[in-house]
């Protein structure tokens, strides 16, 4: 696996957790309140800097869409095809 597939392949796990943590918290009950969620923890990501310079272009990618499209932006479903393709199990 290339290094910069492992780096998405973080991005996509945290993100996965993060919103699964959220869920089980009762924080999260509705597809736009996911959004919402993952918006505000990719914008949180960005502006700390959380993840390595090479998933910048890739953050602001799954930000710019969970903004502009919303719930059709469906950024839970990018994340899981994300983790799934840099995993291999892309069946």
């Amino acid at each position: 696996m290339e290094t910069s597939n492992l780096y998405v392949d973080h991005l996509a796990w945290y993100g996965l957790i993060a919103l699964n943590l959220a869920r089980k918290a009762g924080a999260v009950n509705s597809p736009a309140q996911e959004n919402l969620f993952l918006c505000q923890w990719l914008a949180t990501a960005e502006k700390k800097r959380l993840f390595r310079r090479e998933l910048a272009n890739d953050i602001r990618w799954l930000l710019k869409e969970g903004r502009e499209k919303g719930l059709r932006a469906d950024l839970p479903g990018k994340l899981e095809y994300l983790w799934r393709a840099s995993s291999g199990d892309l069946l």
